[in-house]
C-alpha cells in the first residue's frame, strides 16, 4: 500500500489523495463470527501503518481514509451473505410483502441488530 502511493506521488506531483473503499469482505451467519474477524483488524492496522509511514516518512499528502465500510451493506454480488463492515449487522432477513421479486432475502423494517467487530476502533 506504500509503494503505491508513493508512486502516486511520484508519478502525478504529489497530488492530494483520499483513499477510499479499502477493505474485503468476509461470510458470517451469526454476530460471533461476525465479530470475530481478526484478518480484517490486521488488514487495518497493516495498511493504516503504512499509509502513516507514507505520510510522515515519504510525504505523501493523504487526506483522508475510509475502510469499507463502516456497517455490513448490500453486496450487489453477494447480496447480504458477505460482510463488508466493521459493525456485524443482523438484517433479521424475511418476506417483505413491499419488496422486489423474489423477496425471501429482505432485511425486515425496524428489526435490524447491530454489534461492533473486533476490527471496529471507535
Amino acid at each position: 500500500f506504500r509503494k503505491i502511493l508513493n508512486w502516486v506521488k511520484n508519478r502525478y506531483n504529489n497530488p492530494p489523495l483520499i483513499v477510499t473503499e479499502s477493505g474485503w469482505s468476509l461470510p458470517a451467519d451469526t454476530p460471533g463470527e461476525g465479530a470475530n474477524d481478526t484478518s480484517r483488524l490486521m488488514y487495518f492496522a497493516n495498511y493504516t501503518s503504512e499509509m502513516r509511514k507514507a505520510i510522515y516518512e515519504d510525504g505523501v499528502d493523504v487526506k483522508g481514509y475510509f475502510p469499507w465500510s463502516v456497517m455490513d451493506n448490500f453486496e450487489w454480488e453477494q447480496g447480504y451473505k458477505e460482510r463488508f463492515g466493521t459493525v456485524f449487522t443482523d438484517y433479521v432477513l424475511e418476506f417483505d410483502p413491499n419488496g422486489p421479486l423474489p423477496n425471501t432475502l429482505q432485511p425486515s423494517e425496524g428489526r435490524q441488530w447491530r454489534r461492533r467487530k473486533d476490527s471496529s476502533c471507535w
